[in-house]
């Protein structure tokens, strides 16, 4: 295990097409992480559980084919675990961008989805799940029964053990956008009947069990753009335009969409070359996807493509994304809350036209009383390589001397949701208000519900006091804290 200090970044003028960036440097430090992999291992893919625990999975080749792994991250020694065996088939469908995935819930949950080729020279879609942070796995199913041409298929975990799936679908001789619930028996849905053929999807999934999806439109005149679509539970809203790409293409390589939400809050980025410029695109949306931000450009001049960005609870996006050009290699770029962007980070070097395949990123540990960690994987010389990288203390970033209690404000002030309502009635013998609050977009609707509080806080509180404050789940009970008073009732909520 190495580690590596990085204190200067990469001092590169960036041009009118890009957001203004900080000047001064970004440091990080980035530890190199032994790999359990074997050689010509291919596909690495990252996946975070709610319950903070980081998995890599990846494609070791055989005689006769492959085999997916997976390995937990063991934070206490700092190292990848041996890994297990998720299953062997002779004929994986992959491309750099076509990988298998793994999605990981609570309590040691995972599911495993891969794409294999069929007899006829169809690709299926299979899925296999376990109960033990992957020490074990159910035997293969389907992932649709309905098609035998799938491709990108992308999975997130939803709510009692069930998975959202979405896939790229050739059935009716187009690229076409299907999703279903896996655990339903009820048929796949059509998403888009015109979908770029490269396009990867990007998922997420909301606190109130909504979800977005992002990905490539094929317009009819060739071009492709960025579309998303929301489903509320029950179904999915007509697509909307996310940003008017005028992206064409000859390729069908990566075109595709990664997307991360914390909370209510969403980013997505993506590879474009419209206009003849290669670049790296972030938008983001403070409401669970209804709107999102005039997308700005993050990269430093010679991006090739294969993005991935994780966010944070204090609305931060992490970007990391490969380019050429005089410095090439692996970039990481923090995208501020306010939308302003820290020097790029060069994480490791690459040869000019080198492929590091489909870099992935993905959060070990937001901000509390320590800096932020995030993992990141990719491919380079036949070896899969990993790095943990450490972000600076908040301090660092607010532009202050050292300070560990104001570190541990900041991050506390992050916590939870944020939320706005009127006092009902308060019940001190139970340490409880009930407050009527609006809506909190991707984590739940307005409503009328009892919250847990600190005597202190309570003793402020009075039937008919408006307020804003940030709520969180603390086992069983919803606790309201950092509480402050408005000075008169909001508007009542419907």
């Amino acid at each position: 295990m190495r580690t590596v200090f990085i204190l200067l970044s990469l001092a590169v003028a960036l041009g009118p097409l890009h957001a203004k960036s900080n000047e001064s440097p970004f440091p990080l430090t980035t530890t190199v992480l032994a790999t359990p992999s074997s050689a010509s291992s291919h596909s690495p893919a990252l996946s975070t559980s709610s319950d903070g625990d980081v998995y890599l999975s990846w494609i070791e080749p055989t005689d006769s084919g492959g085999k997916l792994l997976v390995s937990s991250y063991d934070q206490a020694n700092q190292k990848w675990a041996l890994p297990h065996l998720v299953t062997t088939t002779a004929a994986y469908a992959t491309s750099s961008a076509d990988t298998p995935m793994i999605t990981a819930g609570r309590n040691q949950a995972l599911a495993a989805v891969w794409l294999a080729q069929t007899p006829t020279g169809g690709t299926m879609a299979y899925l296999s799940r376990s109960y033990d942070a992957g020490a074990t796995w159910d035997s293969p199913t389907a992932l649709t029964t309905e098609s035998d041409q799938v491709t990108f298929p992308t999975i997130s975990f939803w709510q009692s053990g069930k998975i959202l799936a979405a896939w790229l679908d050739g059935r009716a001789g187009t690229t076409s956008l299907y999703a279903r619930i896996v655990g339903n028996d009820e048929p796949d849905t059509l998403i888009d009947d015109s979908v770029s053929r490269g396009s990867t999807i990007g998922v997420t999934v909301f606190p109130n069990s909504s979800a977005l999806l992002v990905y490539r439109s094929h317009n009819e005149d060739d071009t492709r753009d960025i579309k998303r679509v929301s489903w509320n539970g029950r179904e999915w809203a007509p697509s909307r335009l996310l940003n008017n790409d005028g992206f064409r293409t000859t390729k069908h390589h990566n075109i595709g969409m990664r997307l991360d939400s914390v909370g209510g809050q969403a980013a997505a980025t993506w590879f474009t070359t419209a206009f003849n410029s290669p670049r790296i695109l972030i938008s983001t949306s403070p409401d669970a996807g209804a709107r999102f931000t005039m997308p700005q450009r993050i990269d430093t001049d010679h991006a090739t493509g294969r993005a991935d960005l994780k966010m944070l609870r204090d609305g931060s996006a992490i970007a990391i994304w490969q380019e050429n050009g005089n410095l090439p290699g692996l970039y990481l770029r923090r995208v501020a809350p306010s939308l302003t962007l820290n020097p790029a980070v060069r994480l490791a070097i690459t040869q000019l036209g080198e492929s590091i395949g489909d870099p992935r990123l993905a959060l070990r540990k937001d901000y509390d009383s320590t800096p932020a960690e995030l993992i990141v994987t990719y491919s380079q010389n036949q070896q899969i390589h990993s790095l943990l990288v450490t972000l600076p203390d908040l301090s660092t970033l607010a532009g202050r001397k050292p300070c560990l209690p104001c570190d541990e404000d900041d991050a506390n002030a992050t916590r939870g949701y944020p939320v706005k309502g009127i006092v009902t009635r308060v019940m001190p013998d139970r340490g409880m208000v009930i407050v009527k609050h609006e809506e909190i977009p991707g984590v739940m609707r307005a409503m009328t519900m009892a919250f847990k509080v600190e005597a202190e806080t309570l003793a402020q509180l009075s039937v008919d006091q408006a307020l804003l404050g940030r709520i969180e789940r603390r086992g069983r009970d919803w606790h309201l804290f950092s509480v402050k008073l408005l000075g008169s009732p909001i508007n009542e909520t419907p």
